[in-house]
């Protein structure tokens, strides 16, 4: 429920918000592949693409290159897709 909080929040602009919902879905599930993803979507939109590419290899290291909160984030990275 947190990772959805902080999705929310970072989709209306409240991304300090959104950071510590994340960061709360994560210390309650750290092998959480969507929350990864989402925090690296947040990393991304703050400009810091080399956070978003850690958070896109714990993403690849959870669930592999072909589950979707991987393609979801790599297309954010990628600059062809936004969520």
């Amino acid at each position: 429920m947190a990772n959805l909080i902080g999705y929310a929040s970072r989709r209306l602009g409240r991304y300090d918000d959104a950071k510590v919902w994340y960061e709360r879905s994560l210390a309650a599930d750290p092998n959480h592949a969507v929350t990864w993803s989402y925090y690296g979507m947040w990393q991304a939109e703050q400009g810091n693409l080399l956070k978003a590419k850690d958070d896109l290899e714990k993403v690849r290291l959870i669930c592999g290159t072909t589950c979707e909160p991987y393609k979801m984030l790599k297309d954010v990275i990628d600059g062809t897709e936004t969520y």
